[in-house]
């Protein structure tokens, strides 16, 4: 059998869901014929695992709720028994019988089988070698025998939902405390500009100089970077003549518009230089200026006119990194793989919301052709599949496999993987 002493039960689910054991002559625990004729709907909810089963027990038909445990004590130590939620169960399935009947609530009893000697073995090993590998990506040894296409639907799947995810973060920010498209979206571009390291400071400082008042001051650069530079912290009380007209302007508009600066400190450690707070804050008041009408950043033109933009901290910043320290000149724009991550990874989920929201036609086509028009990122989550020959020539492919990797294989989720399922499945062939 397997390594385990015991079997997951998310495996039983696995093995009950494509009925991977051997249903012939099946019986209840009290000896009364059982033939399924439906395993059910497996459940995300509360309550039992399988909905709207289909079985004859004894020559009578049952339809219902399916329940399945590891051992069937486990029905007693999950308290199923004064549970209302079992009420309507049907079956009980168990890898190990019970020592005592199970029964519902009012004390009637539930038929259960016992499926444990039962389930193919190689069903068993296969599991067991994925969840036991060592190597980064568990089925590195079996994936080249899944079928091309098998892969290829199941990337394309990925990608959407990588999406779907991203912009059920962004929906719940409008549903909830901002519900406004455009704050909502330079908080997620400031956020994502200020990268991993200050990702929360710059949200902060996007909430504190909120859409409202930077369309106010959206007529000069030097204005919207005062606030920007005065409400991060970062803004030093003297020092050149960049640094003094700073200072002019956050003083002015702080008391303009109440701005207050933020608490969470914007940090410079563990980052390249050409990462620094000090030149993101320039790009993005670069971006704001550039983009001033945001919402056009959830449609098409917009996204494109964003793509082929340029981006560059002020003059300034060509001979610095930090403020009053020379540096070798050099310009600072936002690089153009960092304009399609952006895009990839704020415009595109969020953008999606919106055309949904508008009843746009197709919103879904509108997703996929831009991804697939977007260049691919290349970094250690796409590294890899890629290692192994898997294609990775536009964005819908990089955010396929960064969705999979972080997601699915750092976890060893392989029963909720269809490359992984494939595996599994194939000792019960």
């Amino acid at each position: 059998m397997s390594l385990f002493a015991l079997p997951p039960e998310k495996l039983l689910h696995f093995v009950w869901e494509r009925r991977y054991f051997d249903d012939r002559d099946l019986q209840t625990t009290c000896g009364k014929p059982v033939e399924i004729l439906h395993p059910g709907l497996l459940s995300q909810d509360q309550g039992p695992d399988f909905l709207q089963g289909k079985v004859r027990i004894g020559g009578i038909l049952f339809h219902g709720q399916i329940e399945i445990h590891v051992e069937g004590e486990d029905w007693y130590r999950h308290k199923h028994e004064s549970d209302p939620n079992y009420n309507a169960c049907v079956l009980h399935v168990v890898h190990r019988a019970s020592r005592r009947p199970v029964v519902r609530e009012d004390g009637s009893s539930i038929p259960e089988v016992v499926i444990g000697e039962r389930i193919h073995q190689m069903v068993f090993e296969q599991y067991t070698a994925l969840q036991l590998s060592q190597d980064t990506l568990p089925c590195a040894s079996q994936v080249s025998r899944v079928p091309a296409g098998r892969v290829v639907r199941w990337l394309d799947r990925l990608s959407i939902e990588r999406m779907e995810d991203k912009a059920t973060r962004m929906q719940a920010k409008l549903r909830g405390e901002v519900q406004d498209w455009e704050q909502v979206l330079w908080e997620e571009i400031a956020a994502y500009i200020g990268g991993p390291v200050n990702e929360e400071a710059f949200r902060d400082l996007a909430r504190r100089v909120p859409v409202k008042v930077m369309k106010k001051e959206a007529g000069g650069r030097m204005r919207l970077e005062g606030l920007l530079y005065g409400a991060s912290g970062m803004l030093p009380p003297a020092g050149d003549s960049y640094i003094v007209g700073l200072n002019e302007e956050w003083d002015f508009l702080r008391e303009k518009h109440k701005v207050e600066a933020v608490r969470e400190p914007v940090r410079f450690l563990r980052m390249r230089p050409a990462a620094f707070p000090t030149l993101r804050i320039s790009q993005l008041a670069a971006i704001w200026q550039r983009m001033q009408a945001l919402s056009s950043l959830l449609e098409r033109d917009g996204i494109r006119a964003f793509l082929e933009g340029e981006f560059a901290a002020s003059e300034y910043w060509n001979t610095h990194y930090r403020f009053g320290e020379e540096s070798k000149s050099s310009p600072k724009r936002l690089g153009q793989s960092q304009h399609a991550v952006l895009a990839v990874n704020v415009l595109l989920p969020l953008g999606w919301l919106y055309q949904l929201a508008h009843g746009r036609e197709h919103p879904a086509e509108w997703l996929e052709d831009l991804l697939l028009s977007l260049p691919a990122e290349h970094n250690r989550h796409t590294r890899v599949f890629t290692d192994f020959g898997w294609a990775n020539a536009h964005a819908m492919h990089s955010q396929a496999m960064i969705h999979l990797h972080k997601q699915y294989c750092l976890h060893k989720h392989c029963l909720s993987c269809h490359v992984g399922q494939f595996l599994i499945g194939s000792g019960a062939a």
